[in-house]
């Protein structure tokens, strides 16, 4: 939940299995129903032996479902699921 009591999901953990975070950034940015839900969020995130806080692409849970059903399936690649 960010400072706007509102639910957030980061665009690059659900981008890293199916398809490029960078294009879908775009795409969402350039979509007239959507572009308003993507924020840049700071947080803290995994940095060597350390963490550092950095702005993170995260959109607001509400836009989800339209957003998912804009990819196209024909672009998403197999997961590779660890054993």
């Amino acid at each position: 939940m960010a400072s706007d009591r509102q639910f957030y999901v980061r665009l690059d953990d659900i981008c890293e299995a199916w398809v490029k975070h960078r294009g879908q950034r775009r795409r969402i940015q350039e979509d007239d129903a959507i572009s308003d839900k993507l924020y840049d969020i700071p947080m803290e995130t995994p940095y060597q032996q350390t963490s550092r806080v950095r702005q993170v692409d995260c959109l607001n849970l509400r836009a989800l479902p339209y957003w998912l059903g804009t990819i196209d399936a024909k672009r998403i690649t197999d997961p590779v699921y660890a054993p």
